[in-house]
């Protein structure tokens, strides 16, 4: 699967995934979603990985929002800290 909304690296047995939206500061939506099960997916058949860490390429933007239609609400979002 081709991907556009994160990036996907291991090194040093640490797999890290990026947010990589940071015109829309990170907003998800499905394509996000689907390439997150995807790598998800690879995670778990990678035995070599034994740590995930999840991030944005802009950590001034280390906010992610919903971009789903019908979960649009005042406040509605995830807000990961770093």
């Amino acid at each position: 699967m081709e991907r556009h909304d994160i990036t996907y690296t291991v090194k040093d047995q640490v797999g890290l995934i990026t947010l990589n939206r940071p015109a829309v500061l990170n907003a998800v939506r499905r394509e996000t979603w689907a390439e997150l099960s995807a790598v998800m997916r690879e995670v778990k058949e990678d035995a070599q990985v034994r740590c995930l860490v999840h991030g944005s390429r802009d950590l001034h933007q280390h906010r992610v929002n919903t971009n789903l239609p019908g979960l649009r609400s005042p406040g509605h979002g995830l807000v990961l800290l770093p």
